[in-house]
């Protein structure tokens, strides 16, 4: 019976619908979707309420672990224990994500920001040149104007999402590297650097570009061992005078289900109406949280620790990236987290690395600070899993029952995705990628 079932999943996957506008109907794709969904495509998991064989001890094992992370709306149990206040700040964090996403995708292209090293930079920074609790507040997104109450929740937050009982898939590290020459910090401002955000205080003897190339300085090699060698030069050189904020996010993990690489096809992907090109498109088969609403869909990808996710929105209108960040809030995105539905879906999309960088004058978020704030980020997703590093400088002076639904999620246009810790829904990292280099 089950096998009856399957060979119907597959053939019904040879006709069904993408995961696009009603207006490509019309396109000739049937050959496409045809390569998409060939019988290569690994076989499908039970769904969770079906008995898995005992001799089969590795349908079991995978039931036994879907039901460790699949909890109401399909997600896993947070490994955040904040407390009530501090649970409030969630939501503000996103719509900060979501904000600085509209403000940097611009004309257009591959963008992709890790927001909470941002928040976290500026943070540290606000502490130091902000007297003004509302105004500190007001930069992060957040709400009201206790500066302490907001130290703690990233003391809280940070300790949380880098505690040793996580794993290895997710490190966040700070610090403040100092000029010997440069302007002494208090050690109050440096204590507390310390105990709310685990900075170190790093003193160099900082030098020229034309005395220590780039590559070989201390800032480099800083960034280089916190991000797993990833990001081998930092932002920016500190040079003699100079202070710096830092901040590294790493993070890397296996998908909860792999994509196998034989199912992976040369196929197309549209940068825009007028423009394909040929990428990698993974595809499979298995059951995944999604959801489906009138301006866009979305598919939840778990990773191996169960702690993170890889999500993934498609505007329902083709292309129209701008009309679907214009609608994303906190709201919006609870409400989907709320709404998404665990289900057999068909998933096509690319693998890619894309790399991004921002640049902005620290005097954009508080009055009185001056210098730059600038991030470096690269991203990279393939049939074993994804990784994502930032690296982020505040330079302080300038120098069931029946057959089941099937879903399908072709993601060969323009989309944005995010890596979320699951339970909370906090996002950590946000991007757009159109295809364009």
């Amino acid at each position: 019976m089950r096998k009856n079932l399957y060979l119907f999943t597959l053939a019904a996957l040879l006709s069904a619908f993408c995961f696009q506008s009603c207006d490509r109907k019309d396109e000739p794709v049937a050959e496409e979707q045809e390569e998409v969904v060939e019988p290569e495509v690994p076989a499908v998991q039970d769904a969770p309420k079906d008995p898995v064989p005992e001799d089969d001890q590795k349908d079991q094992e995978s039931q036994e672990n879907q039901q460790k992370w699949i909890f109401p709306g399909g997600y896993h149990k947070t490994r955040l224990s904040l407390d009530e206040d501090q649970k409030k700040n969630i939501d503000p964090s996103n719509d900060f994500a979501f904000n600085f996403l509209r403000k940097h995708y611009g004309e257009g292209g591959n963008v992709f920001l890790s927001t909470l090293g941002i928040q976290t930079v500026l943070a540290m920074e606000g502490n130091r040149s902000s007297s003004d609790g509302a105004e500190f507040c007001k930069v992060l997104g957040l709400e009201g104007d206790d500066v302490e109450a907001v130290n703690g929740y990233f003391k809280r937050l940070i300790g949380d999402l880098t505690g040793e009982e996580c794993g290895n898939e997710l490190k966040f590290s700070s610090a403040y590297m100092s000029d010997v020459f440069a302007i002494k910090m208090t050690q109050e401002y440096l204590d507390l650097l310390k105990e709310y955000y685990y900075a170190d205080h790093i003193e160099i003897e900082a030098k020229t570009l034309d005395e220590q190339p780039v590559g070989d300085r201390p800032e480099d090699l800083w960034f280089k061992e916190k991000t797993g060698g990833l990001i081998s030069t930092a932002p920016l050189p500190i040079l003699p005078f100079d202070e710096s904020l830092m901040n590294a996010v790493y993070f890397k993990d296996a998908w909860w289900f792999p994509f196998e690489k034989d199912a992976t096809k040369q196929d197309k992907f549209f940068t825009s109406p007028e423009k394909e090109i040929i990428m990698p498109m993974m595809n499979i088969l298995e059951w995944f949280s999604y959801y489906v609403g009138d301006d866009f869909r979305a598919v939840s990808l778990p990773f191996k620790h169960n702690s993170f996710d890889l999500t993934i929105l498609l505007p329902s209108k083709r292309f129209d990236l701008e009309g679907l960040m214009g609608k994303l809030s906190s709201s919006v995105w609870s409400e989907m987290r709320k709404k998404f539905v665990r289900g057999m879906a068909a998933v096509s999309i690319p693998s890619f690395e894309t790399s991004y960088s921002i640049e902005l004058p620290l005097s954009h978020f508080f009055s009185r600070a001056t210098g730059k704030l600038v991030q470096k980020t690269i991203f990279k997703i393939d049939e074993e899993g994804a990784s994502a590093v930032a690296a982020t400088q505040g330079m302080l002076s300038t120098s069931p029952g029946e057959p089941p639904k099937i879903e399908t999620f072709i993601a060969d246009s323009p989309f944005i995705y995010t890596i979320t810790e699951s339970g909370s829904g906090l996002i950590l990292f946000i991007g757009v990628f159109t295809g364009e280099a």
